[in-house]
Order: C-alpha cells, then structure tokens, then sequence
C-alpha cells in the first residue's frame, strides 16, 4: 500500500532543483467533468467499444454459416467478457487515479503533471514500488520544444483546453484545463521556453490512429 503519510504534493518538493529555489507559478485543476466523460466516452473507452462491435460483426457473419455454434459461441462470449473487464479495470483505475491525475503544476523549472505504473515497475511518490505507483514527471522547460493546443467532442462540449507538450521523447497530451487556466500556462510556457528556431513538426501518425482521432473528433488547433 502507498505509505499516506507521505503527501504526495509535498514529495514533489523534494524533487525540484538542488541549484535554487523552485518557483511555483500556478496550481491547475483539471476539469473533472471532462475527466470523468473520458473515461466514459474518450479515446480508450472508444477502442473498447470499437473492438465489441468488430466481434459482433464476426459474431454475426459466423453465426449464420456455421452449423456448429457451441465452442464458436464460447469464444464470442468469453471475449465480451474480457473486453467488459478491461474496460471497467480502465474505469476503476481512471476513477481511483483523479486525485493525481487532476493536478497540472507550472513552476520556474517547468510543467509537472503525474503518471502511474502497474506491476510494481517503477516507483511511487513515497519512493518505494507499488502494484499501482502513482509518481510524479516533469516536463522541463529546456526539453519543451513547443506546447499546443488541441479539442476533442468531450473539450469542445464543454468549453474546456487540451494542449500537446512536445519534447524528444515524443508528445503528451493534458487534457481539459479550463479556459482562463489555459491561457495563464500558455502564458507561462511562453516566457519560459528557450527561444528555438521554428521547425516543422513531424507528427507522423498511422492509419489507426487517424482513425481514432475521427472517433474522437481531436482536432490540433493552429
């Protein structure tokens, strides 16, 4: 079990810089609507729905040509059955992971925001291993090549801000800031970055994930 002595918000502290004082700008609070509708009808919920519905098609096609239905009726049901498992393992770590996930910190060092692991692989925020280890990342100002802004159905509905933190690893999405909130990180990203040479940005996505940003509706924002 996590050690809840330790709060979590204070062990992020103990990460900041050893050269100087960190500075906290901001505190951001995601929306926990928009939250909450993700995990309901967001990008993974629909990956779940999209592969129920692929089975029931295979269910249809195969129930009417086949003359032996029992082991393939095994093999259908039992995969509903995985798929609603998953999908409600998706929904109770989403619910159980709020607490974490809703804080978005902006300070003079950069943008910290909070993953999980699972299995015991990786460390918690009170520095021992967990089967669910929540910990802190952060995103530092000098790795930020670019940060920008992006809506889905969910963002859109509801008035709220999505933005894409871009670094040499790859990109994160943040999902849900309200709009005041957005434009105060914007506005902070903005001072802080190190000034770079704009280059394009090659965001190479393949014919799933295209897919997927459809059924979501994202859309990047320019």
């Amino acid at each position: 079990m996590i050690n809840k002595k330790v709060d979590f918000m204070e062990a992020r502290n103990q990460l900041a810089s050893a050269n100087g004082e960190e500075i906290v700008f901001k505190h951001f609070i995601k929306s926990k609507r928009g939250y909450i509708l993700n995990l309901f009808f967001g990008e993974t919920a629909i990956k779940f729905l999209t592969l129920a519905l692929i089975n029931a098609l295979f269910f249809l096609f195969s129930f009417l040509i086949r003359s032996d239905k029992t082991g393939f009726l095994i093999f259908i049901y039992s995969f509903w059955g995985f798929l609603a498992f998953c999908w409600l393992v998706h929904f109770f770590i989403g619910v159980w992971f709020w607490k974490y996930s809703k804080n978005v910190i902006v300070t003079s060092e950069g943008i910290w925001i909070m993953f999980y692991n699972t299995g015991w692989f990786g460390r918690a925020f009170d520095g021992k291993k967990h089967f669910f280890s929540p910990c802190w990342s952060l995103y530092d100002w000098s790795e930020l090549k670019n940060i920008s802004e992006f809506s889905d159905r969910i963002s859109r509905m509801n008035k709220l801000k999505c933005f894409k933190m871009h670094r040499w690893d790859g990109i994160e999405k943040v999902y849900y800031l309200r709009e005041d909130d957005f434009n105060s990180l914007l506005s902070f990203a903005k001072e802080n970055m190190r000034n770079r040479k704009k280059k394009k940005q090659d965001e190479h996505f393949n014919g799933v994930e295209k897919f997927f940003k459809f059924l979501t509706g994202e859309r990047d924002k320019t």
